[in-house]
Formats: structure tokens, C-alpha cells, sequence
């Protein structure tokens, strides 16, 4: 049993897809630092008649599982925030959708300006909890997740 939020994401059109410099500004809005992008290529559709010029052609999904463990069931049983409730998926070693759409980023299917758009809501909130369990020199991740 678990909970599972998704989003979709445009996919970047094959037949004109190019590779781009590393939009910085907006990986930096995202919490990426240099050394976390360093051997990534970036790209871009630039627009041409099989994508009607919009450079994306189709859309995947991305996804956010957390597996209601006991701890989780005690937080929802207690009505927790959904951040707390977050926290606690988190250091159990749940890939969020940032960082979900993060790895079809580096794969070269989606663009970051993509993974903004539709994950911009959740930046802040990953942040403070990811700091949060930085500061937690005790943090251990529990759990089989991967992509």
C-alpha cells in the first residue's frame, strides 16, 4: 500500500532536439549546484515541423511513492502535515518529483525549464526538509527506491 503523485512532463521532440548550455539561473532555482550537474548535457527541442515548432513532442510521467510504512500510517492516523508526513517519506528514501524529473533531465528527455515548471510548487518545501535533515547528523535512509 502506498501513496503515489504525479505529474506530466513534455517530452523533447527527437527530430529536433539540440544540446544547450546549462541554464544555471534555473538549475539554481532548483537547488543544483554546478558540482551536481558537472558531465550533464542539456537540451532543447528547436522547434520544427514534426513538433509544430514548439521543440516538444508528447509527455511522460514523473513520480513521487512514498510506501505507508508505520511510521507514515502514525503521522496520517495524527492528522501530520503533509510537509512532516514529506519529511518522513524523505529520510525513508523516497526519490521525490524533483528528483524524479531530475534523472529524464539528465537522461536528455525533459528540459529543466520543464522540471521547474511543473515541480515549482514543491522547491521550497524539498528544500527547508532537505536542509532540515543535512543539520540531522544521525539521518539514516531506510527503504529500496530507485528510478
Amino acid at each position: 500500500i502506498g501513496i503515489i503523485a504525479q505529474r506530466l512532463v513534455r517530452v523533447i521532440c527527437p527530430h529536433c532536439k539540440a544540446p544547450v548550455e546549462a541554464p544555471k539561473e534555473m538549475l539554481l532555482a532548483l537547488g543544483y549546484m554546478p558540482k551536481d550537474y558537472e558531465g550533464v548535457t542539456f537540451y532543447k527541442g528547436k522547434g520544427c515541423e514534426e513538433c509544430k515548432y514548439l521543440g516538444y513532442s508528447g509527455r511522460t510521467g514523473i513520480y513521487e511513492m512514498v510506501p505507508v510504512t508505520q511510521e507514515i500510517r502514525d503521522l496520517a492516523i495524527k492528522r501530520s502535515s503533509g510537509a512532516d508526513i514529506k519529511k518522513v517519506a524523505m529520510q525513508q528514501g523516497m526519490l521525490t518529483l524533483r528528483q524524479y524529473g531530475w534523472a529524464r533531465v539528465r537522461d536528455g528527455l525533459t528540459t529543466v525549464e520543464e522540471l521547474l515548471r511543473v515541480t515549482q510548487e514543491d522547491v521550497h518545501l524539498e528544500k527547508s526538509i532537505s536542509e532540515e535533515m543535512a543539520k540531522d547528523k544521525d539521518h539514516v535512509i531506510e527503504g529500496e527506491f530507485e528510478l
